[in-house]
């Protein structure tokens, strides 16, 4: 089956003249999450050679006893900094339409809803989502994992923990990897159509084709990633981690400051007790009077429906005439998630079996400067001639282009809870 075609003027048919209602939906999840999360910033906080910033790992000062009557004074100790090295990462959307669909949006009265300019006045929400995307996993740029149940075909399981399908977009390509863990890239099929997920049980896709070495275990990665050794922004599963193998920003984790506080769920629901346990490791680390602002909670939706489910209790109705008021069983389903004082920021693209308690004063973003816009092309100022065999088409692409990366530069102020399971009616198949 081949990749679908959007850029034609006949695949925008749907908003040409016979449209009527000009609040056109769209379909396609962009949730942008903890994107928004992260802070900005510029010169001032992180020195130019590299992108370097320095942590403090000790205040320095060495405590003694001594004699004040002709006794020695001890040698003392200086303050210990290491820097953190975080290098941006460029990010590209590329957009596509032909010249007679240029023709029609020109064209007073042809549409309802100009279909170019609505793509690209979005180019910045969808970076954005992207970037939320991005920020789910690790550093590799992995979006997807194919299930152990995967026997062939074009139509894939994917394992719902952590992600299933909710990761992947309609009609994009994606590399896809054999599994040996070494992410060698052995295709780049598109994604057709996606099942609807429960966010717990096997999700999958329909690719246009299956490339030879997809299986299971095999992972889906960001279009342009490098076989064998792919790098991305790192994300949150990078930031906020309990190892203490490999290196954060050039620093080793075997460092105990660089190991956030962390609760097992071995499975299990979220409950009282390993929210205070985590509340408990992460000013064990810390003490609790570091300063800490903008403390939230980061998880999947799914996560708050199990925690409304455990934290539903009975109620007495008391009645003087014999009568008794209708119950309603459920709670404000609009109302604000909120443990203890701090906000619960909920996602439906974040990891399904983790919850992330961080501090937004420590979660830094970095760009290079001229960062988050198009690039200029020789069509118009903005659009790039496609070409076919040496022959210029009448396609044409456009370019919007991010260079960033996140970090934080006080992995204690986090804390995660990770192989959280959830309710069993979560994980009933649709």
């Amino acid at each position: 089956m081949p990749v679908p075609n959007y850029t034609t003027a006949q695949s925008q048919l749907p908003i040409m003249l016979q449209v009527v209602d000009d609040m056109v939906a769209s379909s396609q999840n962009l949730d942008r999450g903890i994107d928004k999360r992260f802070q900005q910033f510029g010169a001032k906080d992180m020195g130019k050679e590299k992108y370097r910033h320095p942590i403090q790992f000790d205040q320095g000062g060495q405590g003694a006893f001594y004699n004040p009557d002709g006794g020695g004074y001890p040698e003392g100790t200086g303050p210990e900094y290491q820097q953190f090295i975080v290098a941006p990462i460029p990010i590209l959307i590329a957009f596509a339409a032909t010249e007679l669909m240029e023709r029609i949006e020109k064209s007073a009265g042809l549409e309802i809803v100009k279909p170019i300019s609505r793509m690209v006045s979005n180019a910045k929400d969808k970076m954005a989502h992207v970037r939320n995307t991005l920020t789910q996993g690790y550093n590799q740029g992995i979006v997807a994992t194919v299930d152990a149940t995967y026997a062939g075909g074009a139509t894939v399981p994917l394992a719902s923990s952590p992600f299933g399908n909710r990761l992947l977009d309609l009609n994009n390509q994606y590399a896809v990897t054999d599994a040996s863990g070494q992410y060698n890239i052995v295709g780049t099929p598109a994604v057709l159509a996606k099942s609807n997920s429960t966010g717990a049980t096997i999700d999958t896709v329909q690719l246009d084709a299956a490339p030879a070495g997809l299986v299971a275990g095999s992972s889906f990665l960001l279009m342009g990633s490098t076989s064998g050794a792919p790098l991305g922004p790192q994300g949150l599963q990078y930031i906020i981690s309990t190892s203490n193998v490999g290196d954060m920003d050039g620093i080793s984790r075997n460092l105990a400051q660089m190991q956030a506080a962390g609760v097992n769920a071995n499975s299990s629901p979220l409950t009282l007790g390993m929210i205070l346990a985590l509340d408990v490791r992460q000013k064990q680390n810390s003490g609790p009077d570091i300063e800490i602002g903008n403390r939230f909670y980061y998880t999947y939706i799914s996560q708050q429906s199990t925690a409304r489910q455990l934290g539903f209790a009975k109620t007495t109705l008391m009645s003087t005439n014999g009568e008794l008021a209708n119950f309603n069983m459920s709670p404000k389903l609009s109302d604000e998630w909120k443990i203890g004082t701090d906000m619960v920021e909920i996602d439906t693209t974040a990891a399904s079996d983790r919850m992330y308690w961080a501090s937004g004063m420590y979660l830094k973003r970095v760009r290079y400067p001229g960062s988050q816009k198009f690039i200029p092309g020789t069509l118009n100022g903005l659009w790039w001639p496609r070409y076919s065999a040496g022959q210029a088409t009448s396609e044409r692409d456009l370019y919007y282009q991010d260079s960033y990366n996140y970090y934080t530069n006080f992995p204690w102020a986090h804390g995660i809870i990770h192989s959280l399971g959830v309710t069993p009616s979560m994980s009933a198949p649709v």
